[in-house]
């Protein structure tokens, strides 16, 4: 689970030309199931997201009245929504059919589609 460190490492330098503190909270690692990604908060709070598993760029979100919408890759044209639970905590991330967690699997969060009430199975 990221820590204070994690937050200080990805937002290193650019704490004073963020006008939204809170997006500091979104910091550190995050997982697309069991891949872990990397999100770093930027000067005017563009957040990055950056897959630790593959070369590829990382995806950038750009705010625009407080919402966060992918400028290229994958997630180009896709809204980053951030989830609280009932009781406000941060719950996940979600982008498009992608739902984020700080955890791998996190029981807690939906699983896009929903789970097949016969499990997997081949063909």
């Amino acid at each position: 689970m990221p820590g204070p460190l994690d937050a200080a490492l990805v937002t290193a330098g650019f704490e004073d030309a963020l006008s939204d503190p809170a997006a500091l909270s979104l910091a550190g690692t995050w997982y697309w199931g069991p891949t872990p990604q990397i999100l770093r908060v930027h000067a005017n709070n563009e957040l990055s997201l950056t897959s630790l598993a593959t070369d590829e760029a990382p995806a950038r979100f750009p705010t625009a009245e407080g919402t966060w919408t992918g400028s290229n890759g994958y997630h180009a044209g896709e809204t980053l929504h951030v989830v609280t639970r009932p009781d406000g905590t941060l719950s996940h991330l979600s982008v498009g059919a992608l739902v984020y967690t700080r955890e791998p699997y996190d029981d807690s969060a939906p699983i896009p589609g929903g789970v097949d009430s016969e499990g997997w199975r081949s063909g």
